[in-house]
């Protein structure tokens, strides 16, 4: 990811991929490619044409449905050609834009095939949407998660992943979830909350929320915009939000709040470098994530890590993961007095918010998964696929 923000699932996959012995092939758009420091002998990136920065013009439905055929016709073409030329034991397959192709490869070649998906987004929604939405909405999603595959492997994301396949009528037997992987070695590092804050020039009195996200509509930016004048003004101690991360979003952000009277009080960081994360969420009293899909994303997981208290939108399953009052606050989506006065309860309370910390730490100790252990879980779905051949 540009300027090494965030956590990378493909670059945990590829790494320890690559470790354990296996020959990765990678079909790609044009000018894709690994960082230099990435390249490996038994990594190979193969190109097809990339037509979509040309076509982003477009309006949003013909740009669908262009996409979506070029995913489901040229692009599992190319990969067949591929498969064809390096004769693959198995055929991985990545969200929607790659399930056409792992079931056409799959096929053809006789070897086992899967698709990975890091996430159902709207597709969650199905109690909410009347069905001609929620088909529309889902298309492209809906057809990634019906291909004739021999195993299914989605991220347990909050996003409630098994509920959807199955209703869209996959197998069940041949769905296997993965808990998003974590570093969960963060759970022992101790950092000084004070040096954190001073570098960040924040003074010690103040309450520091954080939001740290791509900046992107679906996150809850408009939300959190919308909310900043009233809850600033409603906090009992001097407060500071931190608004960490980039994206499409950002520049709006950063105008709407120049023009606010409370902008002193806002700072925005950009895209912060992963390996920074820790001592972020060290100088924050809490941790807000508004996302419109699921609040089970890997930022929630790092916080509670870090003994950083949530306070979370209550959509699809967050709470299997964030439990309201034992180790965060948990508020209706849409309700902006709820949102406003968790927080005010977790940063004004030192008790409250102290005991929330501990139960944030105690419940990512307890449940979390390290990266050794989600992608080696990865790993041996791919070892028993290849062990047992095609199976459909």
């Amino acid at each position: 990811m540009d300027g090494k923000a965030g956590v990378s699932d493909d670059a945990e996959f590829v790494s320890r991929a690559l470790e354990a012995g296996h020959e990765l092939h990678f079909v790609v758009p044009a000018g894709g490619r690994f960082h230099a420091e990435e390249a490996h002998e038994r990594l190979h990136v193969h190109t097809f044409t990339d037509v979509f920065e040309s076509t982003r013009w477009l309006p949003t439905p013909l740009r669908r449905i262009l996409w979506f055929s070029y995913f489901i016709g040229p692009v599992p073409r190319r990969a067949l050609q591929v498969a064809r030329s390096v004769q693959p034991d198995i055929v991985f397959g990545f969200s929607y834009h790659g399930a056409r192709g792992a079931e056409l490869v799959g096929r053809k070649l006789n070897i086992p095939s899967l698709v990975k998906h890091f996430g159902v987004y709207t597709a969650a929604f199905f109690k909410e949407w009347s069905p001609l939405k929620y088909r529309y909405k889902n298309l492209e999603t809906l057809y990634g998660l019906t291909r004739d595959v021999d195993r299914l492997v989605l991220l347990n994301d909050g996003s409630l992943g098994r509920e959807v396949a199955t209703r869209a009528g996959f197998p069940p037997e041949r769905i296997s979830l993965l808990l998003n992987g974590i570093n969960t070695e963060w759970l022992d590092i101790q950092y000084d909350t004070a040096a954190q804050r001073n570098a960040l020039g924040i003074g010690q009195d103040e309450a520091v929320v954080l939001f740290l996200a791509r900046l992107a509509h679906f996150k809850g930016t408009k939300q959190l915009i919308r909310i900043l004048p009233e809850l600033l003004a409603a906090m009992q101690r001097p407060t500071r939000i931190v608004i960490a991360g980039s994206g499409e979003d950002e520049a709006w952000m950063r105008e709407a709040v120049a023009q606010m009277k409370c902008a002193d009080r806002v700072l925005f960081l950009g895209a912060v470098p992963h390996d920074d994360v820790p001592p972020l969420f060290a100088a924050a009293d809490c941790f807000l994530t508004i996302n419109t899909y699921s609040n089970m994303a890997i930022p929630t997981c790092e916080s509670m890590v870090c003994g950083t208290p949530v306070v979370a939108t209550d959509v699809t399953g967050t709470a299997e993961t964030v439990r309201d009052g034992e180790n965060g606050r948990l508020v209706p989506m849409g309700d902006d007095s709820a949102l406003i006065a968790a927080i005010r309860a977790v940063v004004e309370d030192p008790v409250e918010q102290a005991r929330l910390a501990e139960g944030a730490r105690r419940f990512a100790r307890e449940n979390f998964d390290s990266w050794d252990r989600r992608v080696g879980r990865e790993l041996d779905i791919i070892d028993e696929l290849c062990e047992r051949g095609r199976s459909i």
